[in-house]
């Protein structure tokens, strides 16, 4: 394992510090960099498209467009005949097909072309319009479309956005600097284009500029790539000069947290990266329910853990039978979540703690053994409690006892027993 190869080895990476201080910081931090999904965990996805997609319609029956269908439907109709120039592949090309010929179903849907070549499609088969015409008026339709887009943002926030973001903005770092604030998503939205969310964000990546969707990791290693570039962002790095793919890997940690609503693509995402996770759930809990029902016989093979993980990530709310499948989903959270915000406020109550938690612990000189011990010691003489007083509309994941619990066999850190992975340092378990 990476961590343990560093520290057997002794050595440092470039000088600055020494790997043990690295490891330390990673185990026990304060807060440094917030990201944050956006698509129905800062705002109402539906109800954003749903404006957007008026306003389209307004514009092009002001400009007198005839419209046989509805322009959503035409996209849908472009993607079904042409689904490869639409989708990346993981190297961010656009060619999307196997060895036979069949269109791939990973990597994002580049959402952007797609409604302006629909536009323009429009524009040319029921028209009249030549294609230079109709290129050029689907990029102003579509710059009316996105302009709508985001200005419905604010009326479709979940409860109290913009008071969370102020008071994660006036958190200090240990240094001074307050802590960054970015967006990672897998839409098209910029939340520097929303008019009072632009002061609060650093940094934006989407799915469209990687060329892969989220969990891939390639998304979040590109938010990291890009807070490294910025000159006013990087201090974070203390001041390193390149950050090669094992450098990034080594350096990200428990001092970065993502914020989002979907297990997979942000709670899974986010663990490749060893970030610590926050599950939003405010906005996704009055969706239509699902109902998974694993405990009836189906005459179908068992699925693995990664088969399981897409059929139940696919539900808005699962209710499942009591049973072996109910015991993994368990695990699987306690494995990837490190905490949940039922109400989005709740996010700030449970950043505020971790942060002032690492402020408030010194162990720069403590070596990576002394780190173990130190955290085996405290379990030992600590009664773990069956209930833990948090703010109202915070979960956090918690073992009842020690009976439970175990020690990550890289980093140490305490994890519940049953724990595939570890949520501190997201190695696997033997």
């Amino acid at each position: 394992m990476k961590w343990e190869r560093i520290f057997n080895s002794g050595s440092t990476m470039d000088g600055s510090e020494t790997d043990a201080e690295i490891l330390s910081k990673s185990l026990m931090s304060e807060v440094k960099v917030v990201s944050f999904d956006l698509d129905n965990t800062l705002w109402k996805t539906s109800n954003v498209i749903s404006f957007a997609n008026s306003a389209l319609n307004d514009y092009l029956n002001s400009r007198n467009i005839n419209q046989p269908l509805p322009i959503s439907k035409v996209m849908g109709d472009i993607f079904k005949s042409h689904p490869e120039k639409y989708r990346a592949t993981d190297e961010g090309t656009i060619n999307n097909t196997d060895d036979n010929g069949e269109i791939k179903k990973s990597g994002p849907v580049f959402l952007t072309q797609l409604r302006k070549d629909a536009i323009a499609e429009v524009c040319t088969n029921y028209n009249g319009f030549n294609h230079e015409e109709a290129v050029s008026f689907a990029s102003d339709a579509f710059a009316v479309w996105t302009r709508a887009r985001h200005s419905s943002i604010p009326d479709n926030y979940a409860d109290s956005v913009v008071e969370c973001l102020e008071k994660i903005r006036r958190l200090r770092t240990s240094d001074g600097h307050p802590i960054i604030v970015g967006a990672i998503t897998d839409g098209n939205s910029n939340p520097k284009n929303v008019q009072g969310l632009e002061h609060f964000f650093d940094f934006c990546v989407n799915a469209e500029q990687v060329g892969v969707g989220k969990p891939n990791r390639k998304v979040y290693e590109s938010a990291v790539r890009q807070v490294f570039k910025s000159p006013y962002l990087r201090h974070i790095f203390n001041e390193r000069e390149e950050l090669d793919e094992d450098t990034l890997e080594e350096l990200v940690g428990r001092w970065w947290v993502h914020v989002g609503d979907d297990f997979l693509k942000d709670m899974v995402g986010a663990k490749a990266l060893r970030m610590r996770s926050i599950w939003s759930k405010e906005l996704v809990l009055n969706q239509k329910e699902g109902q998974l029902d694993v405990g009836k016989e189906s005459g179908k093979k068992d699925k693995d853990v990664g088969e399981f993980v897409k059929e139940i990530t696919s539900l808005k709310k699962i209710e499942m039978t009591i049973g072996s499948d109910d015991y993994l989903l368990d695990s699987l959270e306690r494995d990837f979540v490190d905490a949940t915000a039922m109400k989005f406020l709740g996010v700030y109550d449970i950043i505020s703690e971790w942060h002032n938690e690492g402020l408030g612990t010194s162990l720069g000189e403590l070596s990576y053994g002394q780190i173990v011990q130190k955290d085996a010691l405290a379990a030992a003489d600590r009664e773990i409690p069956t209930s833990v007083n948090l703010p109202v509309g915070v979960k956090e994941n918690t073992a009842a006892s020690d009976a439970q619990l175990k020690f990550c066999v890289i980093c140490g850190s305490k994890i519940p027993l049953i724990a595939r992975f570890c949520s501190s340092c997201g190695e696997k378990q033997s």
